[in-house]
């Protein structure tokens, strides 16, 4: 019965642990991708990506992208990311995957 009962727990647990595993894309699925700066740079312009994730500093020129703007909502303050290519403090460190994966699935790379 102890059998039983502990192989029964371990099937829970190896089922809760795949239901909340991050989500994340096959390492080929951007496979074949070419990047085009202008065409990052219209999606940038058009998604308003700025007014999260530019520095309030820089009004006047281009967008300085360094996060820290606050969203209060009814579930609480979120803080936008800085999304510069600063390896140190942005995502310049990340691969076009590791984008994918945090826009889609929410899954950062570390």
């Amino acid at each position: 019965m102890k059998i039983v009962l502990v192989v029964l727990l371990a099937m829970i647990a190896a089922g809760a642990w795949w239901s909340t595993k991050p989500k994340t894309a096959a390492e080929d699925a951007l496979a074949g991708l070419v990047a085009n700066v202008e065409n990052g740079e219209q999606v940038f312009n058009a998604g308003g990506c700025a007014s999260c994730h530019a520095d309030e500093s820089s009004e006047d020129g281009p967008p300085v992208l360094s996060g820290g703007h606050r969203l209060v909502s009814d579930f609480g303050t979120f803080i936008s990311p800085n999304i510069s290519s600063n390896p140190v403090d942005g995502i310049g460190t990340w691969s076009a995957l590791d984008l994918w994966n945090a826009m889609h699935y929410g899954t950062s790379p570390a």
